[in-house]
């Protein structure tokens, strides 16, 4: 009998524990109609706020005869527009970085992340740890908010997909309960940086992603403000507002920036970096290194720019602040981020691929690749940016 009991009492504790593999689905999010519904919730719902709206119409693209058909396509293309809303969980795991799910279930997580998010998700793909086995489990009472996904450490990634809903939670504060934002260690620092400068008085509670989970009793889940698919809503640009220094383009003269990178970039690398910024020192541009500034430095430095040329990528990104009608210059391509950046701030944007014609982008698995760009054209080009001033 006392093996009996003492076998039982394994196979319970056993089919307690957080099952090894949890099944990936969607949660079923069903739409509510005020705050009050949202917040009453028992079931995964959404609340929202802005009906999907398009886009202004594309500017023209800078030097259209330097990009290739599916540039100048996607640049003046119709993407589909989404909405913003807020969304809510009872008593939902977090884990890892930033999954969320049940002890069973691993949640998919669009319109809360981009479709990459749930793809890598659904491929066992790059999405950190995703196991609950041998960990603590810690109870967070109350209302807690998720702002982050496995890949917020990617800054453009956070630009695009986490700063924004601090903007929206910083005019929605006031219709919400008291909350705690949740976040993993892994996560880099200078995400708390960005809460700190536009929620100060927000509450924050960390977990150990490599050694606990949490279990929150109501989690908030502020929508992208983009489509899944990176394409943004036009609200954004009136939040943005709220961080853009307010004396630009008053009695202050704009600056032409060139954009340096500092840490190589795991997957791509322009082999001619150092002469690529010596043109464009000669041609009058600033070298900005945004990993040396504070974050009202970048914001500053890109909201004085009318004329802003770097490599693709998380930096340039930062065009985000940059004012109407600025000259956005990429090199390389990677997708349209950069041009739906443009058509939200009514930017000029163009692109100037590598010296193969062919654009480095981003594929799974892919080595780093190493990728020129052929100075003469370059600095062509950036005298024809200046007489267009």
């Amino acid at each position: 009998m006392k093996r009996r009991a003492y076998l039982t009492g394994r196979i319970t504790h056993a089919l307690s524990l957080p099952r090894r593999n949890r099944k990936v689905i969607a949660p079923g999010w069903r739409t509510v109609v005020s705050y009050a519904e949202l917040l009453d919730a028992r079931q995964p719902s959404i609340l929202w706020l802005h009906e999907p709206e398009p886009l202004p119409p594309s500017t023209d693209l800078l030097f259209p005869e330097l990009a290739n058909e599916e540039i100048r396509q996607l640049h003046s293309g119709q993407p589909q527009p989404t909405g913003i809303g807020i969304a809510i969980l009872r008593n939902a795991l977090v884990s890892g970085q930033s999954l969320v799910g049940t002890s069973s279930k691993l949640y998919l997580m669009a319109p809360i992340t981009p479709l990459f998010v749930d793809e890598y998700l659904q491929k066992d793909g790059p999405v950190g740890d995703r196991k609950l086995s041998k960990k603590a489990k810690r109870f967070i009472p109350g209302t807690s908010i998720l702002l982050t996904n496995w890949n917020s450490s990617t800054y453009g990634h956070w630009l695009l997909e986490g700063m924004p809903k601090l903007l929206l939670l910083r005019r929605v504060a006031h219709e919400l309960p008291p909350f705690r934002i949740v976040m993993p260690h892994s996560l880099p620092t200078w995400i708390l940086k960005w809460i700190e400068l536009i929620l100060p008085s927000a509450k924050i509670e960390r977990y150990d992603d490599s050694g606990e989970y949490v279990q929150c009793e109501s989690l908030l889940l502020p929508t992208l403000l983009t489509s899944p698919e990176h394409v943004p809503h036009p609200e954004l640009a009136i939040l943005l507002e709220d961080i853009t220094p307010p004396t630009v383009g008053v009695g202050l003269e704009k600056r032409r920036i060139f954009v340096s990178r500092i840490a190589n970039n795991p997957f791509r690398e322009m082999i001619n970096q150092t002469e690529i910024e010596e043109i464009a020192l000669e041609e009058g541009l600033t070298l900005v290194k945004p990993e040396t500034l504070s974050i009202p430095e970048q914001i500053a430095q890109f909201a004085r720019a009318d004329l802003i040329v770097g490599e693709f990528g998380s930096a340039m990104h930062n065009t985000l602040f940059s004012p109407t009608g600025a000259q956005v210059f990429c090199l390389n391509w990677i997708n349209p981020l950069q041009s739906y950046i443009g058509r939200l701030k009514r930017q000029h944007v163009g692109y100037l691929l590598p010296s193969s014609g062919t654009p480095v982008t981003f594929v799974l698995g892919m080595t780093r690749l190493g990728y020129h760009i052929d100075p003469r054209v370059f600095r062509n080009c950036l005298r024809a940016l200046d007489t267009r001033r």
